[in-house]
Parts: structure tokens; C-alpha cells; sequence
């Protein structure tokens, strides 16, 4: 089974710090699939998952939470053998207004 690379946008969600109000993120997660429609599934899953398991006020804004699956690309046998996790941590942006 291929491994693929899955770069996630997630958005709808709003949340206030000192650098200002951040409307969505990226994160990118690696995952065995069988195809990449299957991998983008996957790893969507996957970050609902961790934002549900949170124990802090991003937990909230969890069921508006749009999550799409931006870019997939199947890994190399090379980079399969290597890659060691299954990618994690966000980039988060703030609204343009």
C-alpha cells in the first residue's frame, strides 16, 4: 500500500491571541492509503480526531471546523522508508481584513 502526503486547510474557526485573530491553518499529515482520494480522507479523520481529544478552548469551535485536503501526493519508496511520524503541527493565518 502507497504512503501519501495530505496538506490540510482547515478553516471556520476563529480564535484571538496578542499577534491578532487567526481564521484557519495548514498542517500536513502522511498516511498509508490505497489511493489519494482515500489518503485525503484519512488524514481529514485524522485532524478532526486531534481536535476533538483537545482539552482547551479550540475544542469548541470543533463542529464548524471545514477541513479540506488542498494537495495529496503519493511518497517515494525513498522518502516511505525514511519518513519517520505521521506529520503533525499547525500554520496558522490570520483573516486578511
Amino acid at each position: 500500500m502507497p504512503r501519501f502526503a495530505v496538506l490540510i486547510e482547515g478553516s471556520n474557526i476563529e480564535f484571538r491571541s496578542e499577534s491578532g485573530t487567526f481564521v484557519g491553518f495548514f498542517t500536513t499529515r502522511y498516511v498509508w492509503a490505497s489511493d489519494g482520494l482515500s489518503a485525503g480522507t484519512e488524514a481529514k479523520r485524522r485532524v478532526r480526531a486531534e481536535w476533538l481529544a483537545r482539552e482547551d478552548s479550540f475544542k469548541e469551535g470543533v463542529s464548524s471546523l471545514n477541513l479540506n485536503a488542498d494537495e495529496v501526493g503519493r511518497l517515494s519508496v525513498l522518502k516511505t522508508l525514511f519518513l519517520r511520524g505521521n506529520g503533525g503541527g499547525y500554520t496558522f493565518y490570520k483573516d486578511e481584513e
